[in-house]
Protein backbone atom coordinates (compact mmCIF):
# COMPACT_ATOMS: atom_id res chain seq x y z
CA UNK A 1 0.00 0.00 0.00
CA UNK A 2 2.84 2.41 0.85
CA UNK A 3 4.37 1.95 -2.62
CA UNK A 4 1.00 2.63 -4.23
CA UNK A 5 0.54 5.81 -2.20
CA UNK A 6 4.04 7.04 -3.01
CA UNK A 7 3.50 6.35 -6.71
CA UNK A 8 0.19 8.23 -6.71
CA UNK A 9 1.67 11.19 -4.84
CA UNK A 10 4.66 11.32 -7.20
CA UNK A 11 2.38 11.46 -10.23
CA UNK A 12 0.31 14.25 -8.67
CA UNK A 13 3.34 16.33 -7.73
CA UNK A 14 5.05 15.87 -11.09
CA UNK A 15 1.83 16.88 -12.82
CA UNK A 16 1.63 20.01 -10.69
CA UNK A 17 5.21 20.98 -11.56
CA UNK A 18 4.89 20.20 -15.27
CA UNK A 19 1.72 22.27 -15.59
CA UNK A 20 3.26 25.15 -13.66
CA UNK A 21 0.35 24.96 -11.21
CA UNK A 22 -0.12 27.45 -8.43
CA UNK A 23 0.04 25.44 -5.18
CA UNK A 24 -0.97 26.22 -1.64
CA UNK A 25 0.44 24.64 1.51
CA UNK A 26 -1.26 24.87 4.90
CA UNK A 27 -1.45 22.84 8.07
CA UNK A 28 -3.15 22.10 11.39
CA UNK A 29 -1.43 21.06 14.63
CA UNK A 30 -3.42 19.39 17.42
CA UNK A 31 -1.65 18.90 20.76
CA UNK A 32 -2.77 18.17 24.31
CA UNK A 33 -1.99 17.56 27.96
CA UNK A 34 -4.07 14.83 29.65
CA UNK A 35 -4.50 14.01 33.33
CA UNK A 36 -6.52 11.13 34.85
CA UNK A 37 -6.52 11.71 38.63
CA UNK A 38 -7.89 8.28 39.59
CA UNK A 39 -4.92 6.43 38.07
CA UNK A 40 -2.35 9.20 38.21
CA UNK A 41 -1.78 8.94 34.47
CA UNK A 42 -0.75 12.14 32.70
CA UNK A 43 0.93 12.92 29.40
CA UNK A 44 1.77 15.57 26.83
CA UNK A 45 1.06 14.52 23.25
CA UNK A 46 0.73 15.67 19.65
CA UNK A 47 -2.44 13.92 18.52
CA UNK A 48 -2.55 15.10 14.92
CA UNK A 49 -0.49 17.14 12.46
CA UNK A 50 -2.04 17.75 9.05
CA UNK A 51 -0.02 19.21 6.18
CA UNK A 52 -2.00 19.85 3.00
CA UNK A 53 -0.78 20.79 -0.47
CA UNK A 54 -3.43 21.77 -3.05
CA UNK A 55 -2.61 22.70 -6.65
CA UNK A 56 -4.83 23.93 -9.49
CA UNK A 57 -3.70 22.03 -12.59
CA UNK A 58 -6.36 23.67 -14.77
CA UNK A 59 -9.59 25.62 -14.34
CA UNK A 60 -11.45 22.38 -13.66
CA UNK A 61 -8.66 20.08 -12.42
CA UNK A 62 -7.20 20.08 -8.94
CA UNK A 63 -4.97 17.81 -6.86
CA UNK A 64 -4.63 17.44 -3.10
CA UNK A 65 -2.12 15.66 -0.91
CA UNK A 66 -2.49 15.65 2.89
CA UNK A 67 -0.16 13.97 5.37
CA UNK A 68 -1.13 13.15 8.94
CA UNK A 69 0.88 12.39 12.07
CA UNK A 70 -0.26 9.86 14.66
CA UNK A 71 1.18 7.61 17.33
CA UNK A 72 1.91 4.03 16.28
CA UNK A 73 0.19 1.23 18.17
CA UNK A 74 2.52 -1.53 16.93
CA UNK A 75 4.83 -3.03 19.58
CA UNK A 76 7.96 -2.66 17.46
CA UNK A 77 7.40 1.09 17.02
CA UNK A 78 7.15 1.59 20.80
CA UNK A 79 4.61 4.38 20.48
CA UNK A 80 6.66 6.57 18.13
CA UNK A 81 4.92 9.16 15.96
CA UNK A 82 4.74 8.28 12.27
CA UNK A 83 3.77 10.17 9.12
CA UNK A 84 1.26 8.76 6.64
CA UNK A 85 -0.93 9.83 3.72
CA UNK A 86 -4.47 10.85 4.70
CA UNK A 87 -5.70 12.22 1.36
CA UNK A 88 -4.21 12.04 -2.13
CA UNK A 89 -6.69 12.70 -4.91
CA UNK A 90 -7.29 14.20 -8.32
CA UNK A 91 -10.46 16.30 -8.70
CA UNK A 92 -12.31 17.15 -11.90
CA UNK A 93 -15.23 19.58 -12.06
CA UNK A 94 -17.56 20.94 -14.75
CA UNK A 95 -18.06 17.51 -16.32
CA UNK A 96 -21.58 17.13 -14.90
CA UNK A 97 -24.24 19.87 -14.94
CA UNK A 98 -24.57 21.60 -11.58
CA UNK A 99 -20.86 21.84 -10.81
CA UNK A 100 -20.42 18.38 -9.27
CA UNK A 101 -16.92 17.29 -8.22
CA UNK A 102 -15.45 13.93 -9.23
CA UNK A 103 -12.50 12.69 -7.17
CA UNK A 104 -10.28 9.65 -7.56
CA UNK A 105 -7.56 8.31 -5.25
CA UNK A 106 -7.33 8.40 -1.47
CA UNK A 107 -10.49 10.39 -0.85
CA UNK A 108 -12.69 11.82 1.91
CA UNK A 109 -15.72 9.72 2.80
CA UNK A 110 -19.10 11.46 3.13
CA UNK A 111 -19.77 11.59 6.87
CA UNK A 112 -16.78 12.13 9.20
CA UNK A 113 -15.48 15.39 7.75
CA UNK A 114 -19.03 16.69 7.37
CA UNK A 115 -19.79 16.16 11.07
CA UNK A 116 -16.40 17.59 12.10
CA UNK A 117 -17.39 20.75 10.24
CA UNK A 118 -20.59 21.06 12.27
CA UNK A 119 -18.99 20.16 15.62
CA UNK A 120 -15.96 22.37 15.01
CA UNK A 121 -13.82 20.81 17.75
CA UNK A 122 -11.81 17.99 16.20
CA UNK A 123 -9.07 19.18 18.58
CA UNK A 124 -11.04 17.64 21.48
CA UNK A 125 -11.12 14.23 19.81
CA UNK A 126 -12.86 12.23 17.13
CA UNK A 127 -16.57 12.68 16.53
CA UNK A 128 -19.14 10.04 17.52
CA UNK A 129 -18.95 7.60 14.57
CA UNK A 130 -15.20 8.13 14.10
CA UNK A 131 -14.41 7.41 17.76
CA UNK A 132 -16.47 4.21 17.63
CA UNK A 133 -14.48 3.08 14.58
CA UNK A 134 -17.59 2.08 12.63
CA UNK A 135 -16.79 4.43 9.71
CA UNK A 136 -13.47 5.54 8.23
CA UNK A 137 -12.82 9.21 7.43
CA UNK A 138 -10.88 8.36 4.24
CA UNK A 139 -10.49 5.44 1.86
CA UNK A 140 -9.24 4.48 -1.60
CA UNK A 141 -11.86 4.91 -4.30
CA UNK A 142 -13.94 7.41 -6.28
CA UNK A 143 -16.44 10.05 -5.14
CA UNK A 144 -19.01 12.40 -6.59
CA UNK A 145 -20.52 15.33 -4.69
CA UNK A 146 -22.54 18.40 -5.51
CA UNK A 147 -25.72 20.39 -4.88
CA UNK A 148 -29.11 20.42 -6.58
CA UNK A 149 -32.50 22.12 -6.16
CA UNK A 150 -30.93 25.54 -5.88
CA UNK A 151 -28.28 24.40 -3.38
CA UNK A 152 -31.02 23.18 -1.02
CA UNK A 153 -30.01 19.51 -1.36
CA UNK A 154 -26.42 18.35 -1.05
CA UNK A 155 -25.28 14.87 -2.10
CA UNK A 156 -21.98 13.05 -1.54
CA UNK A 157 -21.49 9.47 -2.71
CA UNK A 158 -18.44 7.21 -2.80
CA UNK A 159 -17.41 3.71 -3.85
CA UNK A 160 -14.32 2.65 -1.89
CA UNK A 161 -12.37 -0.44 -0.86
CA UNK A 162 -14.00 -0.36 2.57
CA UNK A 163 -10.91 -1.12 4.66
CA UNK A 164 -10.09 2.55 5.34
CA UNK A 165 -7.03 4.63 4.59
CA UNK A 166 -4.75 2.65 6.93
CA UNK A 167 -5.29 -0.74 5.27
CA UNK A 168 -4.79 -2.36 1.90
CA UNK A 169 -7.62 -4.10 0.07
CA UNK A 170 -7.85 -7.74 1.18
CA UNK A 171 -10.96 -9.05 -0.59
CA UNK A 172 -13.24 -8.38 -3.56
CA UNK A 173 -15.90 -6.41 -1.68
CA UNK A 174 -16.45 -2.69 -2.12
CA UNK A 175 -18.24 -0.22 0.13
CA UNK A 176 -20.78 2.29 -1.16
CA UNK A 177 -21.66 5.31 0.98
CA UNK A 178 -24.09 8.16 0.42
CA UNK A 179 -24.95 11.29 2.39
CA UNK A 180 -27.89 13.54 1.59
CA UNK A 181 -28.25 16.89 3.36
CA UNK A 182 -31.26 19.14 3.01
CA UNK A 183 -31.48 22.69 4.27
CA UNK A 184 -35.20 23.39 4.78
CA UNK A 185 -34.70 26.73 6.56
CA UNK A 186 -31.82 29.07 7.30
CA UNK A 187 -29.10 27.58 9.57
CA UNK A 188 -30.88 24.21 9.82
CA UNK A 189 -29.76 20.99 8.11
CA UNK A 190 -31.31 17.53 8.01
CA UNK A 191 -28.95 14.73 6.94
CA UNK A 192 -29.10 11.03 6.24
CA UNK A 193 -26.17 8.69 5.67
CA UNK A 194 -25.97 5.05 4.57
CA UNK A 195 -22.96 2.76 4.17
CA UNK A 196 -23.19 -0.75 2.73
CA UNK A 197 -20.83 -3.48 1.52
CA UNK A 198 -21.28 -5.00 -1.94
CA UNK A 199 -19.70 -8.05 -3.61
CA UNK A 200 -18.79 -9.36 -0.17
CA UNK A 201 -17.25 -12.82 0.21
CA UNK A 202 -19.95 -13.52 2.80
CA UNK A 203 -23.17 -11.51 2.25
CA UNK A 204 -24.70 -13.16 5.32
CA UNK A 205 -22.42 -11.00 7.51
CA UNK A 206 -23.28 -7.40 6.55
CA UNK A 207 -21.51 -4.30 7.91
CA UNK A 208 -24.13 -1.67 7.20
CA UNK A 209 -24.25 1.76 8.85
CA UNK A 210 -27.10 4.26 8.94
CA UNK A 211 -27.02 7.75 10.51
CA UNK A 212 -29.66 10.43 10.80
CA UNK A 213 -28.92 13.96 11.98
CA UNK A 214 -30.69 17.26 12.60
CA UNK A 215 -28.44 20.28 13.17
CA UNK A 216 -28.65 24.03 13.79
CA UNK A 217 -25.55 26.15 13.23
CA UNK A 218 -25.08 29.90 12.97
CA UNK A 219 -22.26 32.27 13.81
CA UNK A 220 -22.80 31.96 17.57
CA UNK A 221 -24.48 28.65 18.38
CA UNK A 222 -24.43 25.02 17.31
CA UNK A 223 -26.84 22.29 18.39
CA UNK A 224 -27.05 18.88 16.72
CA UNK A 225 -28.18 15.33 17.34
CA UNK A 226 -27.22 12.05 15.61
CA UNK A 227 -28.72 8.58 15.77
CA UNK A 228 -26.56 5.72 14.48
CA UNK A 229 -27.33 2.08 13.71
CA UNK A 230 -24.42 -0.26 12.93
CA UNK A 231 -25.17 -3.75 11.64
CA UNK A 232 -22.16 -5.93 12.35
CA UNK A 233 -20.87 -3.18 14.64
CA UNK A 234 -17.83 -5.01 16.05
CA UNK A 235 -18.25 -8.54 14.72
CA UNK A 236 -20.62 -10.59 12.61
CA UNK A 237 -24.02 -10.88 14.23
CA UNK A 238 -23.57 -7.93 16.59
CA UNK A 239 -25.79 -4.93 15.92
CA UNK A 240 -25.00 -1.62 17.61
CA UNK A 241 -27.02 1.55 18.10
CA UNK A 242 -26.50 4.88 19.81
CA UNK A 243 -26.84 8.64 19.69
CA UNK A 244 -24.78 11.79 20.07
CA UNK A 245 -25.97 15.25 21.12
CA UNK A 246 -23.52 18.14 20.93
CA UNK A 247 -23.48 21.90 20.98
CA UNK A 248 -21.38 25.04 21.25
CA UNK A 249 -22.16 28.60 22.35
CA UNK A 250 -20.06 31.75 22.07
CA UNK A 251 -20.08 33.27 25.53
CA UNK A 252 -19.81 36.90 24.42
CA UNK A 253 -23.44 36.63 23.33
CA UNK A 254 -24.21 36.46 27.07
CA UNK A 255 -21.37 38.52 28.57
CA UNK A 256 -19.49 41.03 26.38
CA UNK A 257 -16.37 40.60 28.50
CA UNK A 258 -16.04 36.97 27.37
CA UNK A 259 -15.16 37.75 23.77
CA UNK A 260 -13.27 34.83 22.21
CA UNK A 261 -14.62 32.26 24.68
CA UNK A 262 -16.88 29.37 23.61
CA UNK A 263 -18.57 26.72 25.76
CA UNK A 264 -18.82 23.21 24.30
CA UNK A 265 -20.71 20.13 25.38
CA UNK A 266 -21.32 16.64 24.03
CA UNK A 267 -23.05 13.44 25.12
CA UNK A 268 -22.40 10.11 23.33
CA UNK A 269 -24.32 6.92 24.16
CA UNK A 270 -23.61 3.64 22.39
CA UNK A 271 -24.56 -0.01 22.76
CA UNK A 272 -22.24 -2.20 20.61
CA UNK A 273 -24.55 -5.23 20.84
CA UNK A 274 -28.22 -4.50 21.43
CA UNK A 275 -28.87 -8.21 22.13
CA UNK A 276 -26.47 -8.25 25.08
CA UNK A 277 -27.20 -6.63 28.45
CA UNK A 278 -24.85 -4.32 30.36
CA UNK A 279 -22.43 -3.50 27.54
CA UNK A 280 -23.51 0.07 26.72
CA UNK A 281 -21.44 3.15 27.53
CA UNK A 282 -22.04 6.87 27.83
CA UNK A 283 -19.51 9.68 27.44
CA UNK A 284 -19.85 13.25 28.72
CA UNK A 285 -17.66 16.05 27.39
CA UNK A 286 -17.76 19.64 28.63
CA UNK A 287 -15.30 22.48 28.23
CA UNK A 288 -14.45 26.07 27.38
CA UNK A 289 -12.23 27.26 24.54
CA UNK A 290 -10.48 30.56 23.94
CA UNK A 291 -9.52 31.62 20.41
CA UNK A 292 -6.19 33.45 20.45
CA UNK A 293 -6.29 34.30 16.75
CA UNK A 294 -8.43 32.90 13.96
CA UNK A 295 -7.91 29.13 13.80
CA UNK A 296 -5.67 29.00 16.88
CA UNK A 297 -7.29 28.14 20.19
CA UNK A 298 -6.88 26.60 23.64
CA UNK A 299 -9.55 24.23 24.95
CA UNK A 300 -9.94 23.12 28.58
CA UNK A 301 -12.33 20.20 28.96
CA UNK A 302 -13.35 17.19 31.02
CA UNK A 303 -14.05 13.83 29.35
CA UNK A 304 -16.00 11.36 31.48
CA UNK A 305 -16.73 7.77 30.33
CA UNK A 306 -19.20 5.52 32.16
CA UNK A 307 -20.08 1.92 31.24
CA UNK A 308 -23.02 -0.20 32.34
CA UNK A 309 -20.65 -2.90 33.57
CA UNK A 310 -18.49 -0.42 35.49
CA UNK A 311 -15.34 -1.63 33.74
CA UNK A 312 -13.30 1.09 32.06
CA UNK A 313 -14.91 4.03 33.85
CA UNK A 314 -12.59 7.05 33.53
CA UNK A 315 -12.63 10.80 34.08
CA UNK A 316 -9.85 12.80 32.45
CA UNK A 317 -9.05 16.50 32.24
CA UNK A 318 -7.44 17.96 29.12
CA UNK A 319 -5.70 21.03 27.83
CA UNK A 320 -5.98 20.98 24.04
CA UNK A 321 -4.18 23.31 21.63
CA UNK A 322 -5.08 23.85 17.99
CA UNK A 323 -2.85 25.82 15.61
CA UNK A 324 -3.79 26.50 11.99
CA UNK A 325 -1.15 27.90 9.65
Amino acid sequence: MKKAILAMVSVFLLAAVSYGAEGKLDGVLLAQYMSTPASGANAFDVTRMYLTYVAELASNVKMRYTTDLARSVTPEAKGAEFLFAKYAWLEITKIIPGGARLRFGLIETPWIGFEDGIWGYRVQGSNFADRLGVISSADFGVSLDGKILGDNLEYFGVVVNGAGYKSAETDKSKRAELRLTGRPVKNVSVSGFVSKDYWSDDPSKPRDRTIGQVAYKDGNYTLAGDYLVATGSTAAGKNGAGYSIFGTAKLDTIFNALSGYTAIGRLDQYDPDTATASDASIRYIAGVSYELIKGTLILLDVDRLRTESGAGNTTSAYVHVQVKF
